[in-house]
């Protein structure tokens, strides 16, 4: 994240700071209220916060760049860069983490399901990351997909009205973002 300056010959004082939105309570006319809370992050060339995640770099001719080490979740956010000139100069800058598919909360499905024939069955994949992972699900244990009976795409719940014993052993829950890798979670079905 860089700003620049257009006089090279003026020394300036470099502020970098994160901005927190912390929520506050609303009504029904204006909605949630927000509260911006600065962080301060380095002023003038000196890095205050977390010193060992971020840095700065200058290529001193009007450059300042503020530089994420090992980036991680906690970082997506709003920055903001002032320069301390007769009007000051300020920029903002959002940043978004990507974060790969997880899928997170296996219940109440465990790995191996036992079930009886003509019983209903529901099963659930729910999976985190940013952006929001899609959910496609898939027959593992059979050449061709039977579509007609998957459930729809994005959809992080299967419902089965009656199983019986064609339907195949096992199912696969896959969420993907667009950011590796895509995860998933197998189930295997034993119908009794």
């Amino acid at each position: 994240m860089n700003i620049q300056r257009e006089n090279h010959s003026e020394t300036f004082l470099v502020l970098w700071q994160k901005i927190d939105r912390i929520k506050l309570g609303g009504n029904q006319t204006n909605g949630q209220l927000q509260e911006e809370q600065l962080t301060l992050i380095a002023f003038d060339g000196i890095v205050y916060s977390n010193k060992d995640h971020y840095r700065l770099e200058s290529d001193y001719v009007g450059s300042y760049n503020l530089i994420i080490d090992r980036v991680n979740e906690d970082d997506q956010g709003e920055y903001q860069c002032q320069l301390n000139t007769e009007p000051r100069k300020t920029k903002r800058i959002f940043l978004t983490v990507q974060v790969p598919p997880r899928i997170v909360d296996f219940r109440p499905n465990p790995p191996l399901i036992s079930i009886r024939s003509g019983i209903s069955l529901t099963l659930l994949c729910r999976a985190e990351g940013t952006p929001l992972p899609h959910i496609r699900w898939r027959f593992r244990d059979i050449d061709m997909n039977r579509i007609d009976s998957l459930p729809p795409n994005n959809s992080n719940i299967w419902f089965i009205p009656s199983i019986n014993n064609n339907f195949p052993n096992t199912v696969e829950c896959i969420a993907d973002n667009g950011v590796l890798p895509a995860s998933n979670r197998i189930f295997t079905i034993s119908v009794e």
